[in-house]
């Protein structure tokens, strides 16, 4: 596509935090057709053309959105905040809808991980919520899943992008925070490019503390502390959590649990 204002939306598949999962092609120079997850034609992004200042001077393309979905119908005006691999969607000074077309290949990696290490990353029904823009009924108790890294990315990045997929069916009811001790290896930079859709939806919540002297459980204190939920959960940056792992945590607490343990032996590592 020759057009530079429609070249991100260049044949993409984006998760959509309002619409789930959706598919982007470009047929000619200034129309991008919109697609659902399985296919079905919604609607179409064209340019409109330049927007001015009240100087006259050109300031950007206007780009607009034209979708129905069921029978509702979505105009939106695309935000000059939008970048290569995310954009944003206003309508009438309110932000709409965020698009996100990185973390599909993050989480393909994390994915290719698992089996290279022979294990199931379980992605099935959190994935299909995803790009249905489904959710599973409340859990019990609200759950934060509490991660504390620091130069670990090499980890996070083969295990965080499947925990945002299981705990995105119970969205209403869990979050997931990370918070990175002054990492220097791109760590907050990597989560803020590849995860920023799970924190656009409010899944996701990421903080960064400056680490003078690293201890393990100052990292877990520090992740702990923000989190406002019933059942706070630590899971380490390498730590996997499995398809039915809320709904387990939960069942044990309802079961008369006051402190859980998922790992034989003694002591606070993993889970």
């Amino acid at each position: 596509i020759k057009n530079a204002a429609l070249k991100p939306f260049n044949n993409k598949k984006w998760i959509s935090g309002r619409l789930g999962g959706l598919k982007t092609r470009t047929p000619s120079e200034d129309v991008v057709q919109v697609f659902g997850h399985s296919g079905n034609f919604l609607g179409s992004i064209q340019l409109a053309g330049l927007r001015r200042s009240s100087r006259g001077k050109v300031r950007q393309p206007f780009v607009y959105l034209h979708l129905k979905v069921d029978t509702v119908t979505y105009h939106w005006v695309l935000s000059r905040q939008s970048e290569e691999g995310r954009v944003l969607w206003w309508s009438d000074s309110q932000l709409e809808d965020a698009w996100d077309a990185d973390f599909q290949e993050i989480l393909r990696q994390a994915v290719k991980s698992c089996y290279e290490h022979n294990l199931v990353p379980q992605i099935e029904d959190g994935w299909k919520m995803i790009v249905e823009n489904g959710r599973k009924p409340n859990l019990p108790f609200t759950v934060g899943l509490c991660t504390a890294t620091m130069n670990r990315l090499w980890q996070l990045k083969n295990a965080l992008p499947l925990t945002l997929v299981h705990a995105y069916p119970f969205k209403d009811s869990c979050r997931v925070h990370v918070v990175d001790m002054g990492s220097t290896d791109g760590t907050l930079e990597w989560l803020l490019r590849y995860c920023r859709w799970a924190i656009e939806i409010g899944l996701l919540r990421v903080y960064r503390a400056e680490e003078k002297a690293w201890h393990a459980c100052i990292g877990k204190n520090t992740a702990h502390i923000q989190a406002q939920e019933d059942i706070l959960v630590n899971v380490d940056g390498d730590n996997l959590i499995g398809a039915g792992f809320l709904e387990d945590v939960c069942k044990r607490f309802q079961d008369g649990c006051a402190v859980a343990q998922y790992e034989l032996g003694g002591g606070t590592c993993g889970r």
